[in-house]
Order: C-alpha cells, then structure tokens, then sequence
C-alpha cells in the first residue's frame, strides 16, 4: 500500500517584521510597500475584545503617507499588525 505524505503549514506560526514605505492608510489598517521591492502588503490590528487593539490603533493614527516604517505583524486570519513606527 502505497500513502502520499502532506505537509501542512499552520499559518498561526508566521509573523515577523517588515520595513517599507507606507502606501495608503487608513484608520483601522495600514498599506506597506516592502522596501525590498515586494507587492503591497495590508495590515490590521487585531481584535481585543469586542473592537480593534486600541494600542496599535494609537500607533498607527500618526503615520503619513509616504512614511518609513517597521511593522512587527503575525498572520490570524489576515495579517495582523502588532506594532508599527
């Protein structure tokens, strides 16, 4: 009997930092363009409770169009940012 072997990959484990250039902004999510030339990536905080991370949204209200930015972000459902400057 011959069985074929599947690797999965739980999507919960990845994360990590991106740097790039800040596209489009909204007030819940933040657009990167990664410096190293990638597609444009989205960003959303992550839910606490019954509404979006207060803390990351207070991060994010000031960030401008055009700016450099580090996003510290992990992957649930979407890519969720966890910290942005």
């Amino acid at each position: 009997m011959k069985t074929n072997s599947l690797l999965f990959v739980s999507l919960a484990i990845l994360g990590g930092t991106l740097r790039g250039t800040v596209v489009s902004k909204g007030k819940n999510l933040v657009d990167v363009k990664p410096a190293d030339g990638g597609p444009v990536e989205r960003y959303i905080p992550h839910w606490r409770g019954n509404r979006l991370d207060k803390d990351v949204l207070r991060q994010i209200a000031p960030i401008e169009v055009g700016q450099k930015v580090s996003v510290r972000w992990e992957y649930d459902e979407c890519k969720r940012v966890l910290s942005i400057r």
